[in-house]
């Protein structure tokens, strides 16, 4: 593989200024630096801006943007056709690392939602709420619940395999579809009496209900309640 190429031709694309004295480099899998800048030539304007002598080092580089000197050459234009070579980093490759090598696509560890917000309220009613979430193509799950309340709060979660199973008005029940697993997930009841409320649980499982439910009930009308979620 050769270690010298020609940006624009074999990697990356060359964008010279509008009336400036900028060209600004895209596309390119290295970082360059000066030293790796062979040559800059303006083949439109007949001119040289760099070559490895320090009489030819006419411009400077800070990341892709290459600044020619202003007192010694005219402006660009963007129709100026620019050429310029720079040696590439050397590429090792490690034969017996690359023994049978596969590439997975889209791989199962990549599979995952940003954290959502299920439940973000304050001051709710002194009632039985409930929000039902799907966890789709997921697998995983990882839960948390925070309330505050100065009475007492409970949690709840459900799960059903009944796609029809719907969430219930608040101040209902969740019906014979919806089954408790909350000692299942938290490893026990969730309520405090007078106590603030902080759990956080993962669901680590390769069998996945369809749907799960979060029952939320404060005993105070001051509260606080939230509910995130990621799925994996």
């Amino acid at each position: 593989m050769k270690n010298i190429i020609t940006i624009g031709v074999d990697e990356g694309t060359i964008t010279p200024g509008d009336g400036d004295y900028t060209i600004t480099l895209s596309g390119l899998s290295f970082t360059p630096t000066i030293e790796s800048i062979a040559y800059i030539f303006n083949k439109t304007q007949n001119k040289l801006y760099f070559a490895q002598a320090e009489d030819l080092a006419n411009c400077t580089i800070s990341g892709l943007v290459i600044t020619i000197d202003s007192t010694k050459f005219n402006p660009l234009s963007t129709a100026d056709e620019i050429h310029i070579q720079m040696w590439i980093p050397q590429r090792a490759y490690d034969y017996s690392l690359d023994n049978m090598k596969s590439l997975q696509i889209n791989p199962e560890y990549a599979h995952y939602t940003d954290t959502i917000s299920l439940v973000e309220d304050t001051d709710l009613t002194v009632d039985t709420h409930f929000k039902k979430f799907t966890v789709d193509e997921y697998r995983n799950l990882a839960i948390q619940l925070a309330s505050s309340d100065a009475t007492g709060f409970d949690f709840k979660i459900y799960a059903t395999l009944d796609p029809d199973a719907t969430e219930p008005i608040t101040g209902g029940t969740p019906g014979a579809m919806w089954i408790e697993v909350t000692s299942t997930v938290f490893g026990g009841a969730v309520t405090a009496s007078g106590e603030d409320i902080a759990e956080l649980a993962f669901i680590d499982t390769n069998k996945m209900p369809d749907a799960y439910l979060i029952e939320y009930a404060p005993q105070n009308a001051t509260n606080t309640v939230n509910v995130w979620i990621r799925k994996y």
